[in-house]
């Protein structure tokens, strides 16, 4: 469960540097 938060916590700040760039 942990690591799958991680996972998505990462997604989201990858689409968020993709979105703001």
């Amino acid at each position: 469960v942990v690591l799958a938060s991680q996972i998505f916590c990462w997604t989201c700040q990858f689409i968020g540097h993709g979105v703001f760039e």
